[in-house]
Order: C-alpha cells, then sequence, then structure tokens
C-alpha cells in the first residue's frame, strides 16, 4: 500500500507541484523587483550597474587573492586583479556581459581555488501611477551576486 503511494506520488502531481512552487518563488520575486524599479524609475535601459562579490575570509591569515574577468576564466578579458580581506566587494560594471571572478584560499599548504561567474542583467517593468490606466516603462539592473566563498 506504502509503495504503491509513492509510486503514485512520484509521477506528474509531484512534478506539477515542483513546477508551481519554482514559477511562485519566482514570480514573487519578479514582483518585489517590479515594486523596486517603479517606485525608483529608470526610464532608459541602464547600461551599467552594482555586482556583489561574496568571499569567505577568515580561512586563512592572509588576504584573499582574486581575479575578475569579463566573460569566461581562461578565455575572457582580465578586468581586475586584487586581494580583500572583506566578506563581500562590489563593482560597478556593464551590463548584458558575464562576469567570472576566480579566488584563491590557501589551506594546509594547498591553493584552492574558487571559480564562480554571473551575468549582469537588467530587466524592464511596465508601471503605472497611481489610479490612472497610463503605464510607462522603468528599468533596474537585477541584484546580482558571484559566490566565491570557500565552502569546506
Amino acid at each position: 500500500m506504502h509503495s504503491d503511494l509513492c509510486k503514485r506520488l512520484a509521477g506528474p502531481t509531484t512534478v506539477l507541484l515542483l513546477i508551481a512552487a519554482i514559477f511562485t518563488s519566482i514570480g514573487c520575486e519578479l514582483i518585489e523587483y517590479r515594486n523596486e524599479a517603479c517606485s525608483n524609475c529608470i526610464g532608459h535601459k541602464p547600461d551599467s550597474g552594482s555586482m556583489t562579490i561574496l568571499f569567505s575570509p577568515g580561512i586563512m591569515p592572509e588576504p584573499i587573492q582574486f581575479t575578475l574577468h569579463e566573460g569566461m576564466y581562461e578565455t575572457g578579458k582580465l578586468l581586475y586583479t586584487g586581494s580583500t580581506y572583506d566578506h563581500e566587494l562590489s563593482f560597478f560594471l556593464a551590463t548584458g556581459v558575464q562576469y567570472t571572478v576566480v579566488a584563491t584560499y590557501k589551506k594546509s599548504e594547498k591553493k584552492v581555488k574558487v571559480i564562480d561567474a554571473a551575468k549582469l542583467r537588467t530587466r524592464r517593468f511596465d508601471c503605472s501611477d497611481g489610479g490612472s490606466d497610463a503605464t510607462h516603462h522603468c528599468w533596474m539592473v537585477l541584484p546580482t551576486e558571484i559566490d566565491v566563498r570557500f565552502l569546506e
């Protein structure tokens, strides 16, 4: 009896529930972004915005060495080389571009590289004025993080 129930739950119903949960989560996030975009309206598509890079300081006594690349790590253009003790840094970069960060951590005499990438995206929202039926377009740079934290 129990195995029959599990077989039935593992079918289309579970898949539909999973898809519904994902779209509900995405839908709420888009509503938050739309509210922010409409309250701080940018009338043109932004060509640059802020991207946050997350680090794990405290793993080693020296600063974390990192590089920021436009595009992919091996084939992209090197934009910045630096070091930090901070948990996060923000860079103001061009939108519509993928960026890759390589952070190097030293652990027990070994160097460990953590690599992550993200594209800095924009989105246009239709916003209305109070009780009016008229709409206008507002743009925003979507919040973007590159996570190069060292997870043991």
